[in-house]
Protein backbone atom coordinates (compact mmCIF):
# COMPACT_ATOMS: atom_id res chain seq x y z
CA UNK A 1 0.00 0.00 0.00
CA UNK A 2 3.17 2.43 0.56
CA UNK A 3 3.88 1.64 -3.07
CA UNK A 4 0.87 2.71 -4.37
CA UNK A 5 0.39 5.84 -2.47
CA UNK A 6 3.97 6.98 -3.76
CA UNK A 7 3.16 6.14 -7.28
CA UNK A 8 -0.16 7.96 -6.74
CA UNK A 9 1.59 10.52 -5.34
CA UNK A 10 4.43 10.73 -8.25
CA UNK A 11 1.48 10.87 -11.23
CA UNK A 12 -0.43 13.76 -9.58
CA UNK A 13 3.37 16.25 -9.04
CA UNK A 14 4.37 15.30 -12.84
CA UNK A 15 0.51 16.07 -14.70
CA UNK A 16 0.94 19.51 -16.49
CA UNK A 17 -1.09 22.58 -15.55
CA UNK A 18 -2.18 25.00 -17.96
CA UNK A 19 -0.62 28.09 -18.88
CA UNK A 20 -2.41 31.46 -18.52
CA UNK A 21 -1.29 33.98 -21.32
CA UNK A 22 -2.42 37.58 -20.50
CA UNK A 23 -4.47 38.72 -23.52
CA UNK A 24 -5.59 42.28 -24.52
CA UNK A 25 -8.46 43.60 -22.31
CA UNK A 26 -11.37 44.71 -24.90
CA UNK A 27 -11.87 47.54 -22.63
CA UNK A 28 -8.76 49.11 -24.23
CA UNK A 29 -6.02 48.89 -20.81
CA UNK A 30 -3.98 46.02 -22.12
CA UNK A 31 -1.37 43.87 -20.34
CA UNK A 32 1.92 45.22 -18.63
CA UNK A 33 1.22 48.82 -19.04
CA UNK A 34 2.69 49.12 -22.83
CA UNK A 35 -0.50 48.34 -24.48
CA UNK A 36 -3.49 50.79 -24.78
CA UNK A 37 -6.31 50.64 -27.28
CA UNK A 38 -7.04 54.35 -28.39
CA UNK A 39 -9.69 53.35 -30.52
CA UNK A 40 -12.16 50.72 -31.33
CA UNK A 41 -15.25 49.68 -33.73
CA UNK A 42 -17.17 46.90 -35.07
CA UNK A 43 -14.28 47.16 -38.05
CA UNK A 44 -11.15 48.12 -36.49
CA UNK A 45 -9.04 47.94 -33.14
CA UNK A 46 -5.92 50.48 -32.80
CA UNK A 47 -3.76 49.96 -30.15
CA UNK A 48 -0.76 52.13 -29.43
CA UNK A 49 2.04 50.34 -28.27
CA UNK A 50 5.56 51.46 -26.43
CA UNK A 51 8.69 49.31 -25.27
CA UNK A 52 10.84 51.58 -23.65
CA UNK A 53 14.28 50.98 -24.18
CA UNK A 54 16.28 47.75 -22.44
CA UNK A 55 12.62 46.60 -21.43
CA UNK A 56 11.40 43.02 -21.39
CA UNK A 57 7.61 42.28 -21.75
CA UNK A 58 6.27 39.52 -20.32
CA UNK A 59 4.44 37.01 -21.67
CA UNK A 60 1.07 37.37 -23.18
CA UNK A 61 -0.94 37.38 -26.67
CA UNK A 62 -2.67 39.03 -28.99
CA UNK A 63 -5.65 38.45 -31.41
CA UNK A 64 -5.09 36.43 -34.14
CA UNK A 65 -6.20 38.65 -37.14
CA UNK A 66 -4.59 40.09 -39.94
CA UNK A 67 -2.98 43.51 -38.19
CA UNK A 68 -1.51 46.40 -39.98
CA UNK A 69 1.83 47.94 -37.46
CA UNK A 70 2.61 51.59 -38.22
CA UNK A 71 5.62 52.55 -36.88
CA UNK A 72 5.71 56.36 -35.53
CA UNK A 73 9.42 56.49 -34.23
CA UNK A 74 12.78 54.60 -34.55
CA UNK A 75 13.38 52.07 -32.71
CA UNK A 76 16.40 49.73 -31.19
CA UNK A 77 15.73 46.12 -32.70
CA UNK A 78 13.09 44.14 -30.36
CA UNK A 79 13.23 40.65 -29.78
CA UNK A 80 9.65 38.72 -30.08
CA UNK A 81 10.04 35.17 -28.27
CA UNK A 82 6.81 33.20 -29.71
CA UNK A 83 5.10 29.73 -27.42
CA UNK A 84 2.22 28.44 -28.17
CA UNK A 85 1.75 27.14 -31.70
CA UNK A 86 4.45 29.02 -33.07
CA UNK A 87 7.72 28.44 -31.07
CA UNK A 88 10.31 30.73 -32.12
CA UNK A 89 12.52 33.79 -32.24
CA UNK A 90 12.19 36.88 -34.36
CA UNK A 91 14.07 40.46 -33.57
CA UNK A 92 12.61 43.02 -35.10
CA UNK A 93 15.22 44.94 -37.16
CA UNK A 94 15.56 49.08 -36.02
CA UNK A 95 12.06 50.69 -37.30
CA UNK A 96 11.36 53.84 -40.05
CA UNK A 97 9.05 56.23 -39.06
CA UNK A 98 5.65 56.46 -41.18
CA UNK A 99 6.83 52.92 -42.11
CA UNK A 100 4.24 50.64 -42.30
CA UNK A 101 4.07 46.60 -42.66
CA UNK A 102 1.43 44.52 -43.01
CA UNK A 103 1.17 40.65 -41.07
CA UNK A 104 -1.22 38.31 -42.29
CA UNK A 105 -2.03 37.23 -38.68
CA UNK A 106 -1.84 33.95 -36.60
CA UNK A 107 -1.14 33.16 -33.00
CA UNK A 108 0.86 36.04 -31.36
CA UNK A 109 2.06 34.41 -27.94
CA UNK A 110 5.37 36.05 -27.21
CA UNK A 111 7.63 37.78 -24.86
CA UNK A 112 8.84 40.97 -26.05
CA UNK A 113 12.03 42.71 -25.37
CA UNK A 114 13.65 45.90 -26.41
CA UNK A 115 17.10 45.27 -27.07
CA UNK A 116 18.59 48.78 -27.22
CA UNK A 117 18.14 52.42 -26.04
CA UNK A 118 15.58 53.86 -28.41
CA UNK A 119 12.14 53.59 -27.24
CA UNK A 120 9.78 51.97 -29.86
CA UNK A 121 6.66 54.02 -30.52
CA UNK A 122 4.12 52.48 -33.01
CA UNK A 123 0.44 51.56 -33.66
CA UNK A 124 -0.88 47.70 -34.14
CA UNK A 125 -4.05 48.31 -36.53
CA UNK A 126 -5.96 45.09 -35.69
CA UNK A 127 -8.37 44.21 -38.83
CA UNK A 128 -12.27 42.63 -36.76
CA UNK A 129 -13.51 42.62 -40.68
CA UNK A 130 -13.72 39.27 -43.21
CA UNK A 131 -10.25 38.41 -44.28
CA UNK A 132 -9.00 38.25 -47.78
CA UNK A 133 -8.43 34.08 -47.07
CA UNK A 134 -5.33 32.52 -49.24
CA UNK A 135 -4.60 35.87 -50.29
CA UNK A 136 -4.19 37.67 -46.90
CA UNK A 137 -1.53 39.86 -46.87
CA UNK A 138 2.51 39.84 -45.64
CA UNK A 139 4.02 43.58 -46.93
CA UNK A 140 6.55 45.89 -45.68
CA UNK A 141 6.39 49.73 -47.22
CA UNK A 142 9.23 52.39 -45.61
CA UNK A 143 9.27 54.57 -48.09
CA UNK A 144 7.14 58.09 -47.72
CA UNK A 145 5.85 60.44 -49.71
CA UNK A 146 8.40 63.54 -50.84
CA UNK A 147 8.06 66.85 -50.69
CA UNK A 148 4.81 67.86 -53.66
CA UNK A 149 3.74 70.88 -55.14
CA UNK A 150 0.16 69.39 -54.69
CA UNK A 151 -1.83 67.09 -53.06
CA UNK A 152 -0.77 63.60 -53.69
CA UNK A 153 -2.45 60.22 -53.13
CA UNK A 154 -0.52 57.19 -53.70
CA UNK A 155 -1.91 53.58 -52.78
CA UNK A 156 0.65 51.26 -51.64
CA UNK A 157 -0.86 48.23 -51.06
CA UNK A 158 -4.57 46.32 -51.91
CA UNK A 159 -6.23 43.33 -51.55
CA UNK A 160 -9.67 41.92 -50.54
CA UNK A 161 -10.01 43.00 -47.22
CA UNK A 162 -8.45 46.43 -47.45
CA UNK A 163 -6.70 49.60 -49.10
CA UNK A 164 -3.56 51.16 -47.70
CA UNK A 165 -2.78 54.53 -49.63
CA UNK A 166 -0.26 57.47 -48.37
CA UNK A 167 -1.56 60.65 -48.58
CA UNK A 168 0.60 64.16 -48.63
CA UNK A 169 -0.81 67.69 -48.11
CA UNK A 170 1.14 70.53 -48.88
CA UNK A 171 0.62 73.63 -46.56
CA UNK A 172 -2.56 75.27 -47.11
CA UNK A 173 -3.67 72.62 -49.51
CA UNK A 174 -6.55 69.97 -48.83
CA UNK A 175 -7.66 66.27 -49.73
CA UNK A 176 -11.12 65.07 -49.55
CA UNK A 177 -11.68 61.18 -48.46
CA UNK A 178 -14.98 60.00 -49.20
CA UNK A 179 -16.15 56.21 -48.46
CA UNK A 180 -18.57 54.16 -49.89
CA UNK A 181 -21.37 52.68 -48.25
CA UNK A 182 -19.87 49.50 -47.60
CA UNK A 183 -15.77 50.64 -47.33
CA UNK A 184 -15.09 53.30 -43.98
CA UNK A 185 -11.72 54.44 -43.73
CA UNK A 186 -9.54 55.26 -40.54
CA UNK A 187 -6.70 57.99 -41.73
CA UNK A 188 -3.81 57.96 -39.41
CA UNK A 189 -1.37 60.92 -39.25
CA UNK A 190 2.18 59.89 -39.60
CA UNK A 191 3.44 63.16 -37.61
CA UNK A 192 2.38 66.14 -35.72
CA UNK A 193 -0.56 67.56 -38.27
CA UNK A 194 -2.66 70.51 -38.15
CA UNK A 195 -5.77 70.20 -39.80
CA UNK A 196 -9.43 71.21 -40.45
CA UNK A 197 -11.91 68.62 -40.92
CA UNK A 198 -15.13 70.30 -42.67
CA UNK A 199 -13.73 73.95 -41.28
CA UNK A 200 -13.78 72.50 -37.60
CA UNK A 201 -9.96 72.64 -35.95
CA UNK A 202 -8.57 69.36 -36.12
CA UNK A 203 -4.84 69.06 -34.37
CA UNK A 204 -3.57 65.72 -34.58
CA UNK A 205 0.27 64.30 -33.26
CA UNK A 206 1.62 61.52 -34.86
CA UNK A 207 -0.52 58.22 -34.67
CA UNK A 208 -3.40 59.67 -34.42
CA UNK A 209 -6.15 58.67 -36.06
CA UNK A 210 -9.60 60.42 -38.18
CA UNK A 211 -12.69 57.74 -38.65
CA UNK A 212 -14.56 58.24 -42.00
CA UNK A 213 -17.59 56.34 -42.00
CA UNK A 214 -19.69 54.33 -44.96
CA UNK A 215 -21.13 56.84 -47.32
CA UNK A 216 -19.40 60.16 -45.82
CA UNK A 217 -16.83 62.71 -46.91
CA UNK A 218 -14.31 65.11 -45.35
CA UNK A 219 -12.17 67.68 -46.93
CA UNK A 220 -8.74 67.84 -44.82
CA UNK A 221 -7.26 71.18 -44.97
CA UNK A 222 -3.50 71.33 -43.84
CA UNK A 223 -3.57 74.48 -42.18
CA UNK A 224 -0.17 74.43 -40.90
CA UNK A 225 3.02 75.23 -42.39
CA UNK A 226 4.64 72.39 -43.73
CA UNK A 227 3.54 69.27 -45.77
CA UNK A 228 1.69 66.36 -43.87
CA UNK A 229 1.42 62.70 -44.38
CA UNK A 230 -1.60 61.14 -43.74
CA UNK A 231 -1.95 57.03 -44.25
CA UNK A 232 -5.83 55.64 -45.17
CA UNK A 233 -6.52 52.49 -44.60
CA UNK A 234 -9.82 51.43 -46.33
CA UNK A 235 -11.89 48.56 -45.26
CA UNK A 236 -13.25 46.29 -47.94
CA UNK A 237 -15.20 43.87 -46.36
CA UNK A 238 -17.65 43.37 -43.78
CA UNK A 239 -17.14 43.18 -39.74
CA UNK A 240 -16.63 39.30 -39.19
CA UNK A 241 -18.51 39.41 -35.90
CA UNK A 242 -15.74 37.25 -34.22
CA UNK A 243 -12.71 38.99 -33.55
CA UNK A 244 -11.52 37.78 -30.29
CA UNK A 245 -10.69 40.74 -27.72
Amino acid sequence: MPRLIAALTFATLVVPTAVLVPRISAQGQATHGVYQTQFENDWVRLVRVRYPANTKVPLHGHPPTVTTYVYLSESSPVRFTHQGTRTHVVTRQPTTPGGFRVSRGGDETHTAENLGAVTSDFLRVEFKTEAAGATSPFYRDARPLGAAATTVADVRFTNAQMRITRVAIPAGQSADIATTAAAPAVVIALGAATLTADGAALPLAAGQERWIAPSQRQRLVNTGAAQIELLRIDLLTSPSGDARP
